[in-house]
C-alpha cells in the first residue's frame, strides 16, 4: 500500500508507519505518565490514541506540504478562534478522564482537549514525540515555496520548510506553489515517478519465495514448446481435437 498524503493527512500517514511504545504517552503526561498508565484501562481512548504499532502493509509514503513539526498558524489568533468553535463529541470527552485533563492543563498548559488545531502547535508533545520515531517505510517529501526560491527559509503560506523537511526522505522536491501544491504539474509528475519506482521495487521477488529447484533454461524452453505444440497426426490417422483416432472405414451394404 502506498499512502499519498497532504497537510494534516500526512501526520495520520506517518502514524501508520511508526511504532510508538510509550514515547508519545510519556511525552504527553511527563511526570504523571507511569501513574496514569497504571490507572487507565487498556481499551481507553487515550491509550489507543497514543500507543500503537506500525501497519506492516504500508510500502511507501509521500508527504505533500505536511506540518511534521507543527505550524505557527495553530497558535496565532486565527487558531485561537478555531479552537473556540470546536466542540468534541461527548463520547470522546467521556473517555478522556478528568485526571488526564488536569495533567494536561498543569504540565503542558493545554486548556482544552486536543483538537485538529491546537494539536498542530509546534509545542505539541505528540508532534515532538513523533519526530523522534523512525518511519518504517520509504518516504518522500514534496514542499511548496510559493515560487520564491528561498528554501530553507521558505514556506507554502501555511507550513514552513523547517516543519515539512525530513532528513531521512528518499527524495525531496521543492515546487513553486502554495499549501495546495498537490495540484501542480510538478507534483503530479513527481507522484508518477514515485509510483513507478514503487512498482519496480514491489515486482522484485524475494529470495525466500524463489523455487528451490529450477530447470535449465534450454530444457524449460523445450518443455514449454512441447506443451504448446499442436498434435501431429501419424500416418493413417486423422486429428480429432487434441486426440488421435484411427480412420473410419464405412461398411458396405450387402447387394
Amino acid at each position: 500500500m502506498v499512502l499519498i498524503s497532504h497537510s494534516m493527512g500526512g501526520l495520520l500517514s506517518q502514524m501508520q508507519a511508526v511504532t510508538t511504545g510509550r514515547v508519545l504517552w510519556n511525552d504527553v503526561f511527563q511526570g504523571d505518565a507511569d501513574r496514569l498508565y497504571a490507572a487507565v484501562p487498556a481499551n481507553n481512548l487515550m491509550k489507543r490514541a497514543l500507543i500503537f504499532e506500525a501497519n506492516p502493509r504500508i510500502q511507501r509514503i509521500v508527504f505533500i506540504c505536511v506540518p511534521h513539526r507543527g505550524a505557527d498558524l495553530a497558535i496565532n489568533w486565527i487558531g485561537s478562534i478555531g479552537v473556540g468553535l470546536i466542540h468534541l463529541p461527548d463520547t470522546i470527552v467521556a473517555q478522556i478522564s478528568s485526571v488526564a485533563t488536569g495533567t494536561l492543563q498543569k504540565d503542558i498548559g493545554v486548556k482544552h482537549p486536543p483538537t485538529g488545531i491546537n494539536g498542530l502547535s509546534p509545542r505539541s508533545p505528540v508532534l515532538r514525540g513523533l519526530d523522534t520515531l523512525p518511519i518504517h517505510a520509504p518516504y518522500h517529501t514534496i514542499v511548496g515555496d510559493r515560487g520564491r526560491g528561498d528554501t530553507p527559509k521558505s514556506s507554502d503560506g501555511v507550513v514552513a520548510y523547517w516543519s515539512s523537511h525530513l532528513t531521512g526522505a528518499e527524495s525531496e522536491i521543492i515546487v513553486p506553489g502554495p499549501h495546495g501544491s498537490f495540484a501542480l504539474s510538478q507534483t503530479i509528475s513527481e507522484l508518477k515517478r514515485i509510483l513507478r519506482l514503487n512498482l519496480g521495487v514491489a515486482n522484485i521477488p524475494h529470495r525466500n519465495s524463489m523455487p528451490q529447484h529450477r530447470l535449465p533454461a534450454d530444457e524449460a524452453e523445450q518443455r514449454t514448446a512441447r506443451s504448446l505444440a499442436p498434435p501431429v497426426p501419424s500416418a493413417g490417422s486423422v486429428a480429432d481435437g487434441p486426440f488421435l483416432t484411427p480412420p473410419r472405414i464405412p461398411k458396405r451394404k450387402a447387394v
